[in-house]
């Protein structure tokens, strides 16, 4: 018995969050890269409006409506731009799997192609996403020529939706095609200026973003001017508000309002980089505990955040970070640094949740939203008070890796230096009632760390488990006030807003050897501060240290002043 092939209902085109009326232009402008690499500008338009910087557009979608579907893994989804007179497929047509390298090779010179990565959304439709990360814009090398008829040709978008046939060998057969309307480009070189700035220079459009963002924490209104080239556009606004909002949902969340079981995974991608790592015995550094409430979607938010500090998503933190290493002395690129980095964070959270919740990062923030208003209250704190949601913190780390990046690589002589675990059978902690988030950074902060105590007064810590090749927290031990600029994951001590102060400490080696390092945090707005007392004792076989934490609640001076960022 043979199986059902799929047919094809409708197809259409469509950007995710969009508004506008029309996805094509009749005319774009085309652009060299300095590594000869073409770029279409503002492909298919600029939405939600125009970017200044890197590659504006948006990445294209195929929704494709099926009289019955297999799982999304059954479909191939292949898109193509090339000139009106480039050979297609037709509907029908059975081929054989072929990779975009191979299609680019066997194609008419500059002809470009796209795989599609597919979902089923909640309308049962097959929707596959090309260029979703926009690493290189659209590029498009076509090669034009002198003649004006060659330099008029009309150029096309063209999907093409394939179904994969179980046959020996595997086929795929051609189930629906889609193609644009056609248009033209021309080189920025050669477009007249005003032609070029009336393409580039897209207005915002009004929107609702209640109904067509579903839950933006942002509203979006229209421009009368183009945006500056420091602007964040508002849909990464939009992602960045919606990933804060998930991070503010775990920052008040606490400890004890779910199982410990999520430690252990949190732990494995902290030792990720240790060699040793599967001798040592794993468990919970804070004792198991019995949940009886409802803690579903608690649960998703936190297993979220801790795929996040998987080491193959560290590694793509740090292409990020090194590719914008200099951002920090220029203005106008930490805006593109940002920007970048909130939407690579957005597209890791967005595979992560569909893949093990089947929902998106939109979905479950709506959800969240509704049953606790009060975390979209202080996301939007958190913005006015920054601009936008994690600019400050971005702003500190960035110019912790251009300051490391200058650092002198001569070292004083190492009197002692080891890598440290953290021992779970022989260690006590007793926190009281921290958030999942501080528990969180405590893991990525302590529990494996490179210790060295260089002569005559100086010790650093650096936890194996860090955001991008930073250097080591730096403490010296003079008996005198100083301010540390990391933590010991590379985080910046600076990150926090403009209320919250890190980075004071005061460190010294008593008589009997022993080092006490005092830190301290102090938070204007609830008029608080901590004092965290470090004792280290070194032996030939085991590094202890004991920890105190004591708080301490003062009135706000009268002539203390304090400004936020976005002042």
């Amino acid at each position: 018995m043979s199986a059902q092939l799929t047919q094809a209902i409708s197809c259409r085109f469509e950007i995710s969050d969009c508004c506008h009326d029309a996805l094509f232009q009749s005319k774009y402008i085309r652009y060299q890269k300095a590594n000869k690499l073409k770029i279409l500008r503002c492909f298919p338009h600029c939405c939600p409006g125009h970017v200044y910087y890197r590659y504006c557009g948006a990445p294209i979608c195929i929704a494709t409506e099926l009289n019955h579907s297999k799982p999304a893994d059954n479909y191939i989804s292949l898109l193509k731009i090339a000139p009106a007179d480039d050979i297609d497929w037709e509907i029908g047509d059975v081929i054989n799997p072929t990779s975009i390298e191979d299609l680019e090779n066997n194609s008419q010179l500059g002809v470009s192609w796209y795989l599609g990565r597919q979902k089923f959304n909640d309308k049962n439709e097959l929707v596959a996403e090309f260029n979703y990360d926009m690493t290189e814009g659209w590029r498009y090398a076509w090669k034009s020529g002198r003649s004006q008829v060659i330099r008029e040709c009309l150029h096309y978008v063209k999907g093409f939706i394939c179904e994969v046939i179980e046959t020996n060998p595997i086929r795929w057969k051609v189930i629906a095609i889609i193609s644009s309307p056609g248009f033209t480009f021309a080189s920025y070189r050669s477009a007249p200026r005003v032609a070029t700035d009336a393409v580039a220079m897209h207005k915002f459009v009004q929107m609702n973003t209640s109904s067509a963002q579903g839950y933006s924490l942002k509203s979006l209104t229209s421009s009368t001017e183009p945006p500056s080239p420091r602007h964040i556009v508002p849909s990464t606004q939009i992602m960045a508000n919606r990933l804060g909002l998930l991070l503010t949902m775990i920052t008040h969340a606490n400890l004890y309002d779910i199982s410990s079981d999520w430690q252990i995974q949190a732990i494995k991608y902290v030792l990720y980089r240790l060699d040793c790592r599967d001798q040592l015995s794993l468990t919970p550094v804070t004792p198991t505990i019995t949940i009886t409430t409802n803690t579903e979607k608690l649960s998703i938010v936190l297993q979220w955040f801790i795929h996040l500090l998987h080491p193959h998503n560290v590694n793509r933190y740090e292409a990020v970070i090194l590719a914008h290493q200099d951002c920090v002395l220029d203005k106008a690129t930490i805006a593109t640094a940002y920007s970048d980095c909130v939407q690579v964070l957005h597209t890791i959270s967005n595979d992560f949740l569909a893949k093990n919740y089947n929902t998106n990062v939109a979905a479950i923030v709506n959800q969240i939203a509704q049953d606790q208003p009060h975390l979209h209250q202080q996301v939007m704190e958190q913005v006015e008070l920054e601009g936008y949601f994690g600019y400050q913190s971005l702003i500190a780390h960035f110019r912790e890796v251009y300051l490391g990046l200058q650092h002198s690589s001569s070292k004083p002589s190492v009197a002692t230096g080891s890598l440290w675990v953290y021992d779970t059978t022989n260690s006590y902690l007793e926190f009281p009632r921290p958030s999942l988030l501080a528990t969180s950074r405590w893991l990525t902060w302590l529990y494996c760390i490179q210790v060295n105590l260089y002569t005559p007064n100086k010790l650093t810590i650096q936890s194996i488990w860090r955001l991008y090749p930073s250097q080591p927290t730096e403490f010296v031990l003079d008996n005198t006030p100083r301010i540390n600029r990391l933590f010991p994951n590379g985080e910046s001590t600076m990150s926090n807003p403009g209320y919250v102060f890190d980075g004071d400490y005061i460190g010294w080696t008593t008589s009997e050897n022993v080092i006490v390092l005092e830190c301290y945090r102090y938070d204007l707005k609830v008029k608080k501060g901590w004092r965290l007392g470090c004792l280290i004792h070194f032996t030939s076989m085991a590094l202890t240290m004991e920890l105190g934490l004591d708080e301490i609640r003062l009135p706000t001076m009268d002539d203390m002043v304090y400004w936020s960022v976005a002042d």
